[in-house]
């Protein structure tokens, strides 16, 4: 999924604010149905694309927002798995959110700095030995206007009266 194709979805989704919103998505190759699922208490989406049943998480924060992000790693069938070092963490949104991983890198607060989407990822060595094999971990964050807390009027220029 592109990022225009996500920030086209997120518009929907913040227009309408429902528990749960069907939107229909016209992708190169036809229509794809994509449902997106909104978590009670946070603003948390929750793709879900009909076609092949896969979920993508996207966390969205207001602007003046903080989350802390925990990265699992597992081996091939599920099982908890370790990783060599310490992982690192990285964005992609350039400045959209600023990091802040604990000194384990193995969670990480994540800060809204300013509107935008941001791919956050953490990389591990899976290779417990002397080599380096990366295994990465991503997750997506769209950084929206918080509430209004103050306003601004603009006068344009003085007028005759009639």
């Amino acid at each position: 999924m592109t990022d225009d194709a996500m920030d086209d979805i997120l518009d929907e989704l913040l227009k309408q604010y429902s528990p749960e919103v069907y939107l229909m998505y016209r992708m190169p190759n036809g229509e794809i149905l994509v449902t997106l699922r909104l978590h009670p208490m946070a603003v948390r989406g929750v793709l879900t694309i009909a076609e092949t049943g896969k979920e993508f998480t996207m966390e969205i924060l207001a602007s003046d927002q903080k989350v802390t992000a925990t990265v699992a790693w597992l081996d091939a069938k599920g099982n908890p798995a370790k990783v060599d070092g310490i992982p690192v963490w990285a964005e992609s949104g350039g400045g959209v959110v600023t990091l802040a991983p604990a000194a384990d890198g193995m969670s990480c607060e994540i800060a809204a700095d300013q509107i935008g989407t941001a791919q956050v990822s953490c990389t591990g060595d899976a290779d417990l030995g002397e080599g380096t094999r990366s295994v990465v971990v991503t997750g997506d964050v769209q950084v929206v206007a918080g509430e209004a807390v103050s306003g601004s009027m603009t006068f344009g220029p003085p007028e005759p009266q009639e």
